[in-house]
């Protein structure tokens, strides 16, 4: 069993008086904590099996994967912090392992994710939860069900001088497709769509 958690204060809001800031800011920055992970593991020889809150990089890199696409994004601080800690962490079931000169990843994300955006009335939001609360729509985890669960293989090695992986993802996107109508002459936001990305 394994657990790493993460416990933030910004020391910007210290830097001026708290009439300065929203409410919106204060409450979503101030003071943060989350899990980076919460999971429990088995390891048999060379093969580990894992389940529970944590991140999946797949292939050979440990940091900044391009086909790191597992996992929601936090983009609610645009920018402002370090790209490794914008992944956010999922409950995942996930088998590692060699077979031969061949490594594997394989397994499943449960829950679908949304990447998370900036809090409505913070420094950083665009304006889009205003604009989908106007249309009564809401961004919603889709449910836990099997439909939407997100699973993947990957296999890795290297060839002489080559390192190489293959990867095969299917999931839910983390950003909705926002499905616009015209309502005279300005687009409307109508209905919220989780496409699956294979």
């Amino acid at each position: 069993l394994s657990a790493d958690a993460v416990i933030a204060v910004d020391g910007i809001f210290w830097l001026r008086s708290d009439e300065d800031w929203s409410d919106a800011d204060i409450d979503a920055r101030q003071y943060q904590y989350e899990f980076k992970e919460l999971l429990a593991q088995y390891r048999l020889d060379n093969w580990q099996l894992s389940t529970g809150i944590q991140t999946v990089t797949l292939g050979l890199a440990d940091a900044l994967s391009v086909s790191n696409t597992l996992n929601a994004q936090d983009l609610s601080v645009p920018g402002s912090q370090d790209i490794d800690d914008t992944v956010v962490p999922a409950w995942t079931t996930m088998a590692t392992g060699s077979i031969g000169p061949v490594r594997l990843k394989t397994g499943l994300v449960h829950r679908h994710q949304l990447n998370q955006l900036p809090t409505q009335g913070t420094d950083f939001d665009t304006g889009m939860q205003t604009m989908l609360d106007m249309a009564n729509l809401n961004l919603t985890q889709e449910r836990l069900a099997l439909e939407n669960v997100g699973g993947f293989a990957s296999f890795s090695g290297v060839a002489g001088a080559i390192d190489w992986q293959l990867n095969l993802i299917s999931q839910l996107e983390h950003t909705p497709v926002l499905e616009l109508a015209f309502n005279g002459s300005a687009a409307v936001p109508v209905a919220l769509h989780y496409p699956r990305t294979t």
